[in-house]
Parts: C-alpha cells; structure tokens; sequence
C-alpha cells in the first residue's frame, strides 16, 4: 500500500505477484482509507452480535429440566406459565407479609406483658399459658394460645399389634364401621406421620376386651410432647352482646 499511487476516491485497485509453494500467482489488493476500516470494523462486530442473538434464542425449561427454544412453546402455555408465576410472587410476598405481622404480634403483646409484670413488681417466667387482651369497648379481641405438639414413640406399634387381635378375633362380630375408625385412625397422613387426634379419639371408644384396654393404654404411654406451639388470633363484635367473630387470615376461610 505504501506505494499505491494516490487516486481521488476511497480505494485503488493494484495487482501484485505472490510467491506461493507452487509458484507465482496474480492477487488483486485494495488500498482502503483508515475510516472507512474502522467503520467496517464496527459494522462487523454489530453483525456479530445479531448473529449470536439469532443463534441463541430465548429459552423455557420444560418439567424435565429441558431447555426448549421459546418459539416452540404454544401462546396458551407460555400464558399459563407467566400467570403461575405471577401469582406465586404475590403469594410469596403475602407470606412473608403474614410472617411479619405475626412476629409483630407476639412482640408487641409479649411487651405489654413484661411491662405489666413490671408494674407488678414480678418477674415473668415461661411463656407457657395463654392469655386475651380486650379493647375498652369490649369490641376487640386478641388470644394467645398454646398447645403442645404431640407425636408417638415406638409403644405405637405395640398398640397397633394389640388393635389387630382384637379385630382379628371378633371379625366375625365385629362391624364394618369400627374396622374403617380403626384403619382410618392410623393411616399415614401427607406429613408422613400418623394423626395424633384420631389416634387419641380411639381412647373414647368404650370396648370392654382386655387387649383393647392394653392397647389403649400403650397408645398413652406413646404420647410424647414435642414442645409447644403458639397460635395468635383475632376477633371482632358488633356490640358487647354479640358473639365474638373471628378474623380469619387462613385463605381456606376466607
């Protein structure tokens, strides 16, 4: 290029010979203005990036963990998926929304309580007990309950084999429906546990047979509490002579 003839335009055209491994050969070079490679350089890069965009188009995970390019996935199920996850944010932040409030809640009764102690002179123990705080107008409610959480040791099975005799040796008596109470009663539930309550309402059933009785019995010596949990709720009335209602934040209820 350095000794192209300088010409009125934005390149010139020459010719030169190459040496290559078999011999001479004619190529053709073109002297280009240092703007106008910049320029090109530029327009390249551009291109470059359109091409890799086009290349790698937007993606969806399917069920299985498989990325599939988002043009296949019909409008209904893109429309599906985008309100799904609209509404689990949403439910996500009520949650968390929830979970404050009920902290707030334990706080600031918690609170009152310490400064009422206080006032008293006492010093608070545990928080075992409930309590109830009224508004003035009597119109207001909150409770404060605790309940223990109960699960069973391994007495349980002893329990179950004992039920199992019993059922075995009155099946020609006994009914249908005591059956189902009993299979009901120690079906797994979706916690993978056992429920306590209907366990426990065996106990009230009035079987006079001795290995039901023992049974029962294996059932009271399985009951171990598990700590204790808290529950906080709220109520409202029209006027100091209706019954209270409660405030429900279970969506179920509402």
């Amino acid at each position: 290029s350095r000794h192209a003839s300088p010409v009125p335009r934005p390149f010139q055209e020459t010719t030169a010979l190459a040496a290559f491994k078999n011999g001479f050969q004619k190529m053709r070079f073109e002297v280009v203005a240092v703007e106008d490679v910049e320029n090109w350089k530029g327009q390249a890069t551009m291109d470059a990036a359109t091409d890799d965009r086009a290349e790698c188009p937007e993606m969806m995970t399917n069920s299985h963990g498989d990325p599939v390019p988002a043009h296949l996935v019909p409008g209904r199920i893109k429309l599906e998926d985008q309100t799904v996850r609209i509404l689990i944010g949403k439910a996500k932040a009520m949650q968390e929304a929830m979970a404050a409030f009920k902290a707030e809640a334990f706080s600031d009764i918690h609170t009152f309580m310490a400064e009422l102690a206080a006032a008293y002179g006492v010093t608070r123990g545990g928080r075992r007990g409930g309590v109830h705080l009224d508004s003035y107008d009597g119109l207001n409610k909150v409770e404060i309950s605790v309940a223990d959480s109960l699960v069973f040791g391994p007495e349980l099975n002893a329990a179950k084999d004992l039920i199992d005799e019993c059922i075995a040796s009155w099946s020609a008596d006994a009914q249908p429906e005591l059956k189902v109470l009993i299979n009901d009663a120690f079906r797994i539930g979706s916690s993978g546990k056992v429920r306590v309550d209907r366990v426990v309402g065996l106990r009230r059933l009035d079987i006079k047979d001795e290995r039901w009785m023992r049974a029962m019995l294996a059932i009271g010596d399985a009951l171990k509490s598990q700590g204790s949990v808290s529950y906080v709720r709220f109520y409202q009335r029209d006027t100091p002579d209706d019954a209270w209602q409660h405030i429900p934040l279970d969506m179920s209820r509402l």
